[in-house]
């Protein structure tokens, strides 16, 4: 009985003893293949600028790794207002709404594990949707691991709490007007959301984690950081400098977007090109410098009557066009009404009236040339009838 004892002890002690010895090699395997992950995720993040290049990286790398996984991918404009999936086809957009879940999870840098049935905002049921969601977590991705040493304050954390002197008090802000207050700012960390769903058996909380380190790894948030400046100079060359609104290249780039949005979606959307009556005679009797301001001024009016989702645009000169999504005819000639209306005191003092020309997709054209052709077909008609009115 001693001797069996005995040999059972030498066993335990050989086991423990090995297990001891092999530990060591064990550990710096699993750190040397942690290495050699982070090497390769660089190596191909690295070779890319833009944005959409690099989230199809990462997307391509999780889902290799993890194949019994489903991994799609949402970017958060903060420049446009819109969640972007990365679909087979290229950009899909969603226009953000206060209720969106997949937003709350972004912005507050909280992984979510949800349904279909659970989704409540209509932001959420149409990625849903269009995602062919039904159960799955969602884990977002963002700057917040970055860092910067700061002069008399030491290292400070690379993301936006609407805390800085030149941001307004969060008091009393829901994080939705947090969201549009800050979302301009050049430390605003939310970038977007990983959607992972699964094809067979339930998804694990190691592999959540697992995931969540990859894409938070601060060579990734660096990559993903500098292909949103690289975003942002993209955006800046798209807005007219006099007058802060989409120009021409942001009215083709918006449009070409919106139309395959309501191609998709089976909806309308409106075109209201305007111009200025005789605003010539502004330049010739007061100087081009107070035309300038007479413009800049106008473009304000302008954005005041624009929803979230809308567009301003300068078209050139002194022609502008409103890009309405989701907009019939009937609306659109409301929005009009209201427009001219309310600018009327404003145009009317320099001696200037507008002429107003809409155009609907699909009624009037089904592509970016034959609507803003027909719109501006429109405006020439409103001039040629006399000047200060809306045609259709």
């Amino acid at each position: 009985m001693m001797t069996g004892d005995l040999n059972l002890t030498n066993i335990l002690l050989v086991t423990v003893a090995s297990l001891l010895v092999l530990f060591p090699p064990i550990l710096f395997y699993i750190r040397l293949k942690r290495i050699a992950d982070t090497n390769e995720i660089i190596f191909r993040l690295n070779r890319h600028l833009e944005i959409r290049q690099i989230l199809d990286s990462v997307k391509e790398l999780l889902s290799q790794r993890y194949r019994h996984l489903r991994v799609e991918l949402l970017y958060l404009d903060r420049h446009k207002g819109v969640l972007k999936w990365l679909g087979d086809n290229g950009w899909v957009h969603f226009h953000i709404t206060q209720d969106s879940l997949f937003l709350q999870s972004s912005l507050r840098n909280r992984v979510m594990k949800t349904s279909k049935g659970a989704l409540k905002g209509s932001l959420d049921r149409e990625i849903a949707d269009t995602l062919s969601l039904e159960e799955f977590v969602l884990i977002p991705f963002s700057m917040s691991v970055l860092s910067y040493y700061s002069k008399g304050f030491g290292r400070l954390s690379y993301i936006c709490d609407g805390g800085r002197e030149s941001c307004l008090h969060n008091k009393g802000k829901n994080i939705y007007e947090r969201y549009l207050q800050c979302r301009q700012c050049e430390a605003f960390s939310a970038l977007g959301l990983v959607v992972l769903q699964s094809r067979s058996r339930p998804l694990g909380l190691r592999e959540i984690k697992e995931i969540q380190r990859i894409i938070t790894m601060p060579a990734v948030a660096q990559c993903l950081y500098n292909a949103s400046l690289y975003e942002w100079t993209r955006y800046l060359s798209t807005k007219d400098e006099l007058t802060g609104l989409y120009n021409y290249r942001g009215l083709i780039e918006n449009l070409n977007m919106e139309i395959a949005r309501a191609r998709r979606f089976n909806h309308s959307l409106s075109l209201l090109f305007i111009d200025i009556d005789d605003f010539k005679a502004v330049n010739r009797e007061k100087g081009h410098l107070y035309g300038n301001i007479f413009l800049k001024r106008l473009a304000q009016r302008l954005s005041a009557h624009t929803r979230a989702s809308d567009y301003a645009c300068r078209f050139g000169g002194d022609e502008f066009v409103l890009l309405l999504p989701d907009t019939g005819k009937v609306t659109a000639l409301t929005i009009a009404f209201r427009i001219r209306s309310d600018l009327d005191n404003h145009v009317n003092q320099e001696g200037c009236s507008l002429s107003i020309g809409i155009a609907t997709y699909p009624e009037d054209g089904s592509s970016t040339e034959e609507l803003i052709d027909a719109a501006e077909r429109a405006m020439r008609r409103a001039k040629e009838e006399g000047k200060n009115r809306i045609i259709l």
